[in-house]
Formats: structure tokens, sequence, C-alpha cells
């Protein structure tokens, strides 16, 4: 659910369905919603920044998860 939420929010903006704000309202509270939204901004923000500046250096350290390793919120 919040992958999904991420993905819309991310690529998809004016597409969140009716349907789909009614099952994440069931998943995630208000706070918690604005909360994760608040998030992805500063993410996706420093990210377009890191990307204007040259990107990250070769020697920063990267860590990578698997989404199956991920739990359920």
């Amino acid at each position: 659910m919040v992958l999904e939420y991420t993905h819309i929010y991310l690529n998809q903006p004016g597409h969140m369905t009716d349907a789909f704000r009614a099952r994440l309202k069931a998943h995630l509270r208000s706070d918690q919603l604005v909360h994760w939204s608040l998030a992805i901004a500063t993410f996706n923000a420093f990210s377009k920044c890191a990307v204007v500046i040259g990107g990250m250096p070769d020697s920063m350290p990267v860590t990578e998860l698997s989404a199956s390793s991920l739990r359920p919120l």
C-alpha cells in the first residue's frame, strides 16, 4: 500500500482514484499519511538537488534492500 502510494505520489499525482484513497485511509491515519508524504517530497527534492550538482560520489556507501525483506506497516 505504501509503495503503491509512493509510486502514484511521485509519478502520477493527478491519477489517484477515489477507491485508492479509501484503501489508503483505511491503512494509514491522517498524521501518518502527512508524515509519509513529507518524507517522500523531501527525499525527492534532495535527490533532484544531488543530480543537479553532479550526482553522488562513488565513495558514498549505498544500502540496497530487497522488497521481500520489508515488513508491511
